[in-house]
């Protein structure tokens, strides 16, 4: 079964010719971590960065796009799709003043309600 990467770059053994440059200025202790680390992984300098930045980045977009509920919260969640509760009065009225705003964004300047009324007729 063939994989697609779920985010570019994932698949790091693809070759495709890169077009973009990313440049950063730090101190020469960083550098010299960064390289280390490189080396006991047994990557180059930016082979090992650019690996780095992409699990990180991967991490990062997961994060914000999973919901993780807890046990209760997920029954919870459940519950409300499975038998949502009956709209508040507040809600309703809320819902009332809303479609009310968005009816008068829509009709035309200077028609009356009456006459907004008859032309939906």
């Amino acid at each position: 079964m063939d994989k697609t990467p779920e985010y570019p770059g994932e698949d790091r053994q693809q070759r495709v010719s890169k077009g973009e440059r990313l440049e950063a200025r730090v101190t020469s202790e960083l550098k010299a971590m960064f390289q280390r680390a490189a080396e006991l992984r047994g990557l180059t300098l930016t082979d090992y960065m650019i690996n780095t930045l992409v699990d990180s980045s991967q991490q990062v977009i997961r994060d914000h796009d999973v919901l993780t509920l807890t046990s209760r919260n997920r029954e919870a969640f459940l519950q409300g799709l499975i038998s949502p509760p009956q709209p508040s009065s507040r809600l309703v009225s809320a819902l009332a003043r809303y479609r009310k705003s968005v009816e008068d964004e829509q009709a035309p300047k200077g028609a009356s309600r009456a006459g907004r009324s008859k032309a939906r007729s």
